[in-house]
């Protein structure tokens, strides 16, 4: 295998696919839709409404809706002053089903949001109903139902005797402040969204690379093929340096769209101050290169077995839904990220890239497991390389004609 002939290949790969119009597109698009995708539903889900909402309010007690007013007024207010939330006191003197009967079209002509039920017995009961076309605004719910809670609880302090300003000191609830205790004890102002942001930042980035490198190798493989332009290819190289100038090139694609990427996700993370590490960039790095290799290697072994683009879509499918598993321990990784499982996981190759750069987000672990897992990766790689290779050599040339699975173990098995 000649190196300069595979350079050549890798700078034709690079400079190709570098000046497309798409390349520089996704460049730019994806992180900024990703962006957008992300904070945009925050803003959303945590945004006030700008008008009062208006609540029809059965008070069988008699004794709630005024205080449970007054509280709403205190802690909900909209930008102009006015209550954020109105409760509209309907008629006691018929039963709370008739009152709902009556107001339900009241609600469906949208006078009002939603009826609140308070039945007589609901200081001993606790059970309050709503009734709305959308059940979903569980906030406003929350609020307005905490609401009367408190009002509930504090008559019944009254009825005891207890003192309520005694009662509101005592029960004031305490807020906790997260210190990090970083590797070198150092300690360092934490929260959880801000370490489950620079966690999963660091994870989806991760594993975008590999997908999109590595779908852009299949493609870049498929239509070569498609073209009848292999044979005239390998005219000029071998298969093996064929295939190691694609990853070597589309791989340096890659860190160029890790490399813009990561330093957009800086600039975006110091700005909303969400604890992203920088000092954690390189380690990372090193793992979204182990990663490409890994799944790269993966991908144009198999994928140059397929002949159609319905093929190579198949292929690549199942392989990316490898890559996305460690999204599926999320929550499990961010309790307890040097725990069993999370170890485990660190050394099944298919997800070693992932997971460790979550583990390192997150709560970095001891230097050994990072060295270990390192090593792995790259026994995996060449293992990966050494059979893709072989197939590889055989595939590239299979027109019309897919591989069989026994095709493709009995090429594994060869010698050579």
């Amino acid at each position: 295998m000649k190196i300069n002939k595979l350079l050549m290949v890798a700078r034709w790969e690079f400079t190709e696919k570098i000046r497309t119009k798409a390349f520089l597109v996704a460049l730019f698009l994806t992180p900024l839709l990703t962006g957008l995708f992300s904070v945009l539903p925050t803003l959303l889900a945590t945004k006030e409404s700008k008008e009062t909402k208006n609540f029809a309010f059965y008070d069988g007690t008699g004794q709630l809706l005024k205080s449970a007013q007054e509280l709403l007024n205190t802690k909900y207010k909209l930008s102009t002053g006015q209550p954020m939330y109105q409760l509209v006191p309907t008629a006691t003197e018929a039963s709370s089903e008739k009152v709902v009967e009556v107001y339900k079209k009241r609600v469906l002509n949208e006078e009002f949001t939603g009826i609140f039920v308070a039945p007589a017995g609901i200081e001993k009961d606790r059970k309050l109903t709503y009734f709305s076309p959308n059940v979903a605004n569980v906030r406003e719910i929350e609020r307005v139902g905490n609401a009367i809670e408190n009002v509930i609880i504090e008559s019944q302090l009254k009825k005891n005797n207890v003192d309520i300003t005694k009662y509101r000191e005592i029960s004031k609830s305490v807020d906790t402040d997260l210190i990090k205790i970083t590797k070198d004890g150092k300690n360092e102002e934490s929260d959880f969204l801000k370490q489950f942001m620079g966690a999963y930042a660091s994870l989806f980035l991760i594993i975008i690379l590999i997908t999109t490198t590595g779908q852009a190798l299949v493609r870049s493989l498929l239509e070569e093929k498609s073209n009848r332009i292999m044979e005239v290819i390998l005219s000029s190289c071998s298969s093996k340096e064929l295939m190691f100038g694609k990853l070597l090139g589309l791989g340096g694609l890659g860190l160029v769209q890790g490399g813009v990427w990561g330093i957009l996700g800086i600039g975006a993370a110091t700005y909303f101050n969400t604890g992203f590490a920088i000092a954690n960039l390189p380690i990372i790095l090193l793992y979204a290169i182990l990663g490409y290799l890994f799944y790269a290697s993966l991908m144009i072994g198999i994928g140059s077995t397929a002949t159609t683009e319905q093929e190579a879509q198949n292929i690549t499918g199942y392989i990316i839904m490898l890559s996305v598993m460690p999204f599926m321990f999320i929550m499990a990784l961010l309790e307890n990220p040097n725990g069993t499982l999370a170890k485990v996981l660190s050394y099944i190759p298919f997800l070693t890239p992932s997971i460790m750069t979550f583990r390192i987000s997150v709560q970095t672990p001891e230097l050994w497991e990072i060295l270990l897992s390192i090593v792995v990766m790259l026994i995996s790689i060449s293992i990966v390389i050494y059979l893709s290779s072989k197939i590889f050599t055989v595939g590239i040339l299979s027109y019309g004609k897919r591989l069989t699975l026994a095709e493709v173990w009995h090429l594994m098995k060869s010698r050579g």
